[in-house]
């Protein structure tokens, strides 16, 4: 069903009762065929009748245009410049070749070129045509257009448009498509809505009389006078709006495709919903299934699935059961993709009762389970904090003999390291270094990020270095790491790990640069540890995003030294500096502030209160630290927090305030 008519015409002569008389033409065309890698397993007596064979020029004569028009078309360029070549060459000018003009077979061989997406070699064929003097048409620079758009090359694609413009040749509705579609793929949707206009401006010139807007037609439907190629290219302008992240410019064109009556298609309304779905926008999603439903069109399991998606995106899982026993009672059975979505639902939850039983109803309803669905179990059970039954699950997968890959691992690996059990994590890493599959960054950034959060700086530094040596290591590991010295108090091997970096092949970041200077919080005075942060600054030129640094995060480790001793002054001149750096304060810095007032002796309550209200009424957020810190200063909590002792662990590492 994939072949053109003309090669199942030739492969009917092919297994005929005179299969030894096939002509060179049928027998290069079935060649070509042989060559697709989406056609497979062939019979050997159709290898042995279609193969070519040496021929020459006479023996091309017997292939005809349709011949060289479906190789063009499959994109074989060797067999189309075999045959095109020697006869090009032979026929004198104005002669026909294959049966038509000059013109139309060097068109063929751009026709190969565009759809073999080799915008190289057809603005060589077209070099040709300009060499002998051969008339251009629409069309060539249509192929042009053609074989850059399908080589990723939308500017040059437009650019080839353009130039025959230049030349007289107006464009046509179907090379206008082909900028759309063709923006659209390269993640230009401002580029491909253009098009769109233009081509709506062209099907206006182009269109016959106006069809009143009452006549009858069926809802849904196109007009007699909207052009076949109006509803691709609507779908190409919404899916590069789709893709880019921007669902609200894609019903804008869905809804221009509704007012202007060319008629909603399955494929258009399946855009959207995914559009939707992606944006975790529920509530469009449901309106616009709504609407296709009213315009008679059915939905079909992957209609359902973008539901279940956006509830699923929305963190409502149970409104996505909602309407998978919606898509049940209409009678239609979800595929692998619509299952493995609800059971992510689940698991994004933690409601492992509920993933497992879901499983167990599509296991008797006869549902194709694979590995992803087994894997969102297995997530389940990691976000439940039941390593346990995430082992249990793993033998389940390997006994039913289904293949668990590196992901389905490393949810495993979430789930031992939910309850702080390093040590299975370890074990388990260990066994996927000897019996496969083999660990990913995120395996290995996962039970390193364990091993910090545990104080194990040992662990940690094995696993990261054994990530270095498989050619894996990134900077989020790196940091893990940081933030394990961090939070052991070793400020000097924070240092050496640093310096490291430029080993690594890495550039430090601001949570880099945070967390060494949390490390100095830890274990300096406030002086030394102003004289740390300047000796960053010096260096925030080897930063990734040195416009990020410094920020609110960094004021409140320097901050917060000085709260705890106190020292209002000195926090509210760093607050003054921080104001000065263009530096926005955050609940971190706020924290640190009303945590100084309250650390004096005796509590400044009416000073925190004065600037507690004066945040909230600039709109500043507050948290439950804020919170603590002002009932602190306002004497309505326990004694506020002492400052802890050198190398003692303080709080979060990166937000610089107490647990």
């Amino acid at each position: 069903s994939s072949l053109p008519s003309c090669s199942l015409r030739c492969l009917l002569k092919a297994f005929g009762p005179r299969n030894d008389r096939m002509q060179v033409g049928d027998r290069l065309v079935l060649a070509a065929c042989l060559r697709r890698p989406s056609i497979s397993a062939w019979p050997a007596q159709l290898l042995s009748a279609c193969h070519p064979g040496p021929v020459g020029c006479a023996g091309f004569a017997s292939a005809s245009s349709d011949h060289v028009n479906t190789l063009a078309e499959m994109g074989d360029v060797a067999a189309v410049e075999a045959i095109l070549q020697p006869l090009l060459n032979s026929t004198p000018p104005g002669g026909l070749i294959l049966g038509v003009n000059r013109t139309v077979a060097f068109n063929l061989g751009l026709k190969a070129f565009a759809n073999a997406g080799d915008l190289q070699g057809a603005e060589h064929w077209h070099s040709g045509m300009r060499e002998e003097k051969v008339r251009l048409n629409s069309k060539t620079f249509g192929k042009l257009a053609e074989a850059a758009a399908k080589s990723g090359k939308h500017l040059e694609a437009e650019r080839w448009l353009r130039r025959g413009y230049t030349d007289g040749f107006p464009f046509t509705s179907v090379q206008v498509s082909t900028m759309i579609d063709a923006s659209a793929r390269a993640g230009d949707p401002t580029r491909s809505e253009a098009w769109l206009a233009r081509l709506h401006l062209l099907t206006a010139a182009t269109a016959p009389a106006e069809v009143p807007r009452n006549s009858a037609r069926p809802r849904g439907r196109p007009r007699g006078d909207a052009p076949t190629c109006m509803q691709p290219a609507h779908g190409a302008a919404m899916m590069a709006w789709a893709r880019a992240g921007n669902p609200r410019r894609a019903e804008l064109v869905l809804s221009s495709v509704l007012e202007s009556g060319i008629g909603l298609e399955s494929s258009m309304w399946n855009i959207m919903l995914d559009s939707c779905a992606k944006a975790g926008d529920a509530v469009r999603a449901e309106f616009w299934f709504a609407i296709g439903v009213r315009l008679s069109l059915k939905p079909a399991c992957g209609a359902y699935t973008c539901l279940l998606d956006a509830y699923t995106r929305a963190g409502e899982g149970l409104r996505a059961e909602h309407w998978l026993l919606r898509m049940l009672r209409d009678g239609i059975m979800p595929d692998i993709v619509c299952s493995t979505v609800l059971l992510s639902s689940c698991a994004q939850r933690g409601d492992l009762s509920r993933a497992e039983a879901w499983f167990a109803r599509m296991a008797m309803l006869r549902i194709p389970l694979g590995n992803r669905a087994l894997t969102a179990v297995i997530g389940a059970c990691a976000a439940a904090g039941d390593p346990a039954r995430a082992a249990w699950w793993l033998a389940q997968m390997k006994a039913q003999g289904v293949e668990a890959d590196v992901v389905t691992y490393t949810a495993v690996a979430h789930a031992h390291l939910r309850v702080g059990d390093t040590a299975a994590a370890d074990e388990l890493l260990r066994g996927m270094l000897a019996h496969g599959p083999r660990p990913n960054a995120l395996t290995y950034g996962s039970v390193i990020g364990g091993f910090a959060e545990a104080f194990d700086v040992r662990g940690a530094e094995f696993w990261y270095l054994q990530m270095h040596r498989d050619g894996v290591a990134d900077l989020l590991a790196h940091n893990s790491v940081l933030s394990a010295c961090t939070k052991a108090g070793d400020a000097t091997r924070v240092d050496r790990w640093l310096a490291r970096m430029d080993v690594c092949a890495l550039r430090p970041d601001a949570i880099s640069f945070n967390t060494v200077l949390d490390a100095a919080a830890r274990c300096l005075e406030g002086d030394e540890l102003d004289a740390r942060f300047a000796a960053l600054k010096e260096a925030r030129c080897t930063l990734q995003d040195a416009a990020d640094w410094p920020s609110a995060m960094t004021y409140s480790i320097r901050m917060r030294p000085w709260a705890y001793l106190g020292s209002c002054a000195r926090v509210e001149h760093l607050w003054q500096e921080m104001l000065e750096e263009g530096v926005q304060p955050k609940t971190c810095n706020m924290w640190a502030l009303l945590q100084s007032f309250a650390s004096c002796r005796p509590p400044r309550s009416q000073a925190a209160a004065r600037r507690y209200r004066q945040w909230v009424a600039e709109g500043g957020e507050t948290d439950r630290h804020v919170l603590r810190a002002l009932r602190g200063a306002l004497g309505d909590a326990p004694a506020p927090e002492s400052r802890p002792r050198r190398g003692e662990a303080r709080g979060d590492a990166s937000g610089g305030r107490p647990p």
